[in-house]
């Protein structure tokens, strides 16, 4: 099992021990799929993730909010690893470190559209969503119940789009073809109670779009959503039917397809992200630094190791975002206002979204109308030239 520094993707700055001070004594009051408390008035769910001013982007120019953890908040029970076993620990649940506190659904509710999970299947057992301290492993939901509020979120609420990445599999219990056969179980119950969608057929979920080759460029946020503001919609009984949105599966390489096993459903990821540790400002800035150098799609996330926050009951979000404002904008950082045009951002993941929720859908405004000058300036340019290579980006894997 990997030490907590490693789990963590790109830059490690936010907020994951204010789950014990700050919200410590709330975990029983928020079970996987009963808190309501949503960013009232910040998500409107119009088409292309609420941005439909944004629909003609592609997915890898588009900006995502990501919740790192995303599975954390049902954590039921903590296993310890003993003599090779993983057994039950004499930690509480209640108790546990984890970097969420709201249900899949209240996420997707607030907008957030990346959700990062790791998976842990103890003697075999269904695949559960879980969170490792570097010590014990918390084991919340099932996989099938947190893939089932993410495909019900889509049944019900059209033209939007979701990446599910599948980051750590501290067990290395779990393999892509489990993942996919908890897929097809679950997307048969509500395909088939789903007017307008064709009766499943194993393999072919019709609400997860795929990508398998990194060469192939990726569709238009409204291509993936079968939104085109101009084309008559097709209702049935007054409701909208059919499949009007898609659900992207990604994984690290923590997750491996068993020899000669065909995948179905995982896309690469089409952002670059940085596995490693990060122990101060300077070395996050200089990883990120990197990053912003080449012509790829990036993900920032912001999580903070629990040490920075132990005697800090509130771990206070203003630092948090100043600290991310100079991560992006400093010069030893990504020094985002003067990188090339053909590196953006394209995801910002953090732990606790909710307690920054409106200051993270600004910046996630702010680098959509800045993503779509550069891809602007990058047509022109090629319009110009005669040149009509496609604006993919050059390297989609991860570091």
């Amino acid at each position: 099992m990997k030490p907590l520094s490693s789990t963590w993707v790109t830059v490690i700055l936010g907020a994951l021990a204010v789950a014990n001070a700050e919200q410590g004594n709330n975990w029983e009051q928020n079970p996987i799929g009963s808190d309501g408390n949503t960013g009232q008035g910040l998500v409107s769910f119009e088409p292309c993730n609420d941005f439909p001013e944004y629909c003609e982007l592609p997915v890898d120019w588009y900006l995502w909010l990501g919740a790192t953890g995303s599975g954390s908040s049902s954590i039921e029970k903590v296993l310890t690893l003993k003599d090779g076993e993983w057994i039950d620990s004499v930690v509480d649940a209640t108790s546990f470190t984890r970097t969420q506190t709201r249900s899949v659904t209240s996420m997707l509710n607030d907008g957030i559209r990346l959700l990062k999970v790791d998976l842990c299947s103890n003697h075999g057992e269904a695949a559960h969503v879980c969170f490792s301290d570097g010590e014990n492993i918390g084991y919340g939901a099932t996989l099938n119940s947190f893939l089932r509020e993410s495909l019900q979120f889509l049944k019900d609420q059209p033209h939007q789009a979701i990446v599910l990445h599948l980051e750590e599999n501290p067990m290395n219990s779990v393999d892509i073809r489990r993942v996919e056969k908890v897929i097809d179980d679950v997307c048969a119950d509500i395909s088939n109670s789903t007017a307008g969608v064709f009766p499943f057929e194993a393999g072919h979920c019709p609400w997860i779009y795929t990508n398998k080759e990194i060469s192939t460029p990726l569709p238009t946020m409204g291509e993936l959503v079968a939104f085109d503001p101009e084309m008559a919609q097709w209702e049935g009984d007054g409701e909208l039917v059919g499949v009007r949105s898609q659900l992207i599966v990604t994984h690290s390489q923590e997750f491996v397809r068993p020899y000669g096993y065909k995948s179905n459903y995982m896309s690469q990821p089409f952002w670059q992200t940085t596995h490693g540790v990060a122990k101060d400002i300077s070395q996050v800035k200089a990883q990120l630094k990197k990053l912003c150098s080449k012509a790829t799609a990036i993900e920032v996330e912001v999580a903070e190791v629990q040490s920075d926050c132990v005697n800090d009951g509130k771990c206070e979000d203003a630092g948090t975002l100043d600290a991310l404002n100079d991560v992006l904008y400093s010069k030893q950082g990504c020094s985002v206002d003067t990188m090339s045009n053909y590196a953006r951002i394209a995801a910002i993941s953090t732990s606790f979204y909710h307690t920054k929720l409106e200051q993270i859908k600004g910046i996630q405004r702010k680098f959509l109308q800045l993503n779509e000058k550069k891809l602007n300036t990058i047509k022109s340019s090629h319009q110009q030239t005669g040149n009509s290579k496609t604006t993919q980006a050059s390297h989609h894997d991860e570091l």
